[in-house]
């Protein structure tokens, strides 16, 4: 709370808790914002807080439409 997503993620990044490996997951246009302005894949989910409008107004780079996409975003090992 009071500290802007990007900010937050600035932090996680500078820490070494995530990496510009990582990919951004959320239900709202501010997640989709912050990862890309710390260069990393934006996904765009369809279920929680935000609407289908707002999450396909930021253009992620992926939109996943349920929870059992994420499976498809896994490497596979």
């Amino acid at each position: 709370m009071g500290v802007r997503k990007q900010d937050q993620l600035g932090i996680l990044l500078e820490r070494g808790l995530a990496s510009t490996d990582s990919t951004m997951i959320g239900d709202r246009a501010v997640d989709v914002i912050a990862g890309r302005a710390h260069g990393l894949r934006t996904v765009g989910v369809l279920w929680g807080h935000g609407s289908k409008e707002e999450v396909l107004g930021v253009a992620p780079d992926r939109v996943l439409r349920s929870p059992r996409e994420l499976v498809d975003l896994a490497p596979a090992v």
